[in-house]
């Protein structure tokens, strides 16, 4: 049976067969995202370097005088407040020793009173002639001898009772004992370290800096510090001193740093890290860091956008070098112009000659 032509022009239509087929060389086209890139005359670099808090004073406490520990009252860890007693030693030698002192100072006292008196009635009888000058001037002598006698007593009893006050410990400032060497009964010799404290009310930082980056800072420039692995947790410190001396073994210069932080909790130990800009001259462009592709041999490129002979937005891959890493965003050096457009994500799938369809961005 023959089907009647308009009949078999319905049925291509609604079967779609009768659509014009599409040219199988057209060129797909991509929706790529795209950036304009400015030319930049130099870099500013980020220079981190690290150190560690520190209290502002650490003392080795120790007694200046032999003897038995007889009591410490303290313990690591505890704070202290400028004035306590912290450790004593055994004194009851001593104190002997300073009563044995006063004895000997009151009975030169009472030589020097009876000195005194005695050349009191010579010089009366001398005035009445019912004694010599020669006496008058024994006595005289011999009141001086006593005085000296009682002076040089006093010394020596004021000596004893120095030497039991250093028989205790005084905390030197306010802070905490870190470090306990010594326990009670124990036999010590003059400074033996008995207790280490710090004053952790007030604290710094001491970073060793490269020598060239010290060179551009002076006593009382502001500086910004964090702490490593918590870049969010950062603070300003204000520099106290630079200390005019190479580290031997790191070949760096000592930095320290007043941490101007109060609502940072640190301890001494803590490690610390201080950013100091620097900049350089680098012509260059600040590219996204997803906007690099791996090109031959290792080096990077990115994909610029231009235009074909027939006026169509393609692609085409520039080599650059690479000068800075930052974590989003990367500084190079390459044959590109300010003004350009390059991709910033989707690179994985282009190749050099694509035809795109851009969609700027930032």
């Amino acid at each position: 049976m023959r089907v009647k032509p308009s009949l078999l022009i319905v049925l291509l239509a609604l079967s779609g067969c009768g659509k014009a087929p599409e040219a199988p060389n057209a060129p797909r086209v991509l929706k790529v995202d795209t950036g304009q890139i400015v030319a930049q005359g130099s870099l500013t670099r980020e220079s981190r370097f690290f150190g560690l808090i520190e209290p502002r004073q650490t003392s080795e406490l120790a007694f200046e005088l032999s003897g038995t520990v007889e009591e410490i009252f303290t313990n690591e860890g505890d704070d202290i407040r400028k004035g306590d007693r912290l450790a004593r030693l055994d004194h009851a030698r001593l104190e002997a020793r300073i009563t044995a002192a006063d004895a000997a100072v009151n009975e030169a006292d009472a030589t020097r009173h009876l000195a005194e008196i005695t050349f009191e009635r010579l010089d009366r009888l001398l005035l009445e002639d019912a004694a010599s000058q020669q006496e008058l001037d024994e006595a005289h002598q011999a009141l001086r001898v006593a005085q000296a006698t009682v002076d040089r007593l006093k010394a020596e009893a004021d000596a004893l009772r120095v030497d039991l006050s250093k028989t205790t410990l005084y905390a030197p400032y306010d802070g905490s004992v870190v470090r306990r060497y010594v326990d009670e009964g124990a036999s010590i010799g003059p400074a033996r370290a008995v207790l280490q404290v710090i004053e952790n009310e007030t604290l710094e930082a001491r970073i060793g800096l490269a020598p060239d980056a010290a060179q551009g800072l002076e006593v009382g420039d502001e500086v910004n510090l964090r702490l490593p692995g918590k870049p969010h947790e950062a603070f300003t410190g204000s520099i106290l001193r630079l200390i005019p001396l190479r580290e031997s073994r790191t070949r760096t210069v000592d930095v320290i740093v007043d941490i101007l932080a109060p609502g940072i909790h640190l301890h001494p130990g803590d490690a610390v890290e201080v950013v100091l800009p620097r900049q350089e001259k680098a012509p260059g462009f600040w590219i996204p860091r997803e906007s690099l592709t791996e090109n031959v041999r290792g080096l990077w490129s990115v994909f610029v956008v231009d235009e074909n002979e027939d006026g169509h937005p393609v692609v085409s891959r520039e080599p650059v070098e690479i000068i800075h890493f930052e974590s989003d965003r990367v500084y190079v050096h390459g044959p590109l112009d300010s003004g350009d457009q390059i991709v910033i994500s989707g690179i994985h799938r282009l190749a050099p000659g694509q035809r795109v369809d851009p969609q700027v961005g930032s």
